[in-house]
């Protein structure tokens, strides 16, 4: 998966169109990275070729205290199932969070709660740890 910013989707339109349908013809998934801290411009999810929208963090932050968050959450997960994209909720910190997320919907995230950064072999460590755990 390749993610790229809003940012970058704001430069010239016609040539990253181009770039990314290419890519994604080579395999690759496309993401816009950091959803809703640049310029969030909803109609560029249906004019570029994306996938999944990887819903900023300073979403996540709030949302078990029950604040406002919950509304825009629910929206974009919504926005997202209407343009067939996987919406991924960044920042999951703590289990309130998470169980925030699935009461809206939100099915696939990222964050500490899970894991911290990885390298390679530690990656395979945690996820061969995990699966004896589940047997």
């Amino acid at each position: 998966m390749l993610e790229v910013t809003e940012s970058v989707l704001m430069d010239d339109r016609e040539a990253i169109t181009r770039e990314l349908t290419d890519l994604r013809s080579l395999g690759a998934r496309i993401a816009i990275d950091d959803f809703g801290t640049g310029y969030s411009a909803l109609s560029y999810l249906s004019q570029f070729p994306i996938d999944s929208v990887k819903m900023d963090r300073s979403f996540v932050n709030d949302l078990a205290l029950g604040k406002g968050d919950a509304a825009l959450v629910r929206s974009v997960v919504e926005l997202g199932q209407a343009l067939d994209m996987e919406i991924i909720a960044e920042g999951i910190e703590h289990r309130g969070q998470l169980d925030s997320l699935h009461d809206l919907n939100c099915t696939v995230g990222q964050g500490f709660y899970f894991a911290r950064p990885l390298e390679g072999a530690e990656v395979t460590d945690l996820v061969r740890a995990r699966s004896r755990q589940a047997a």
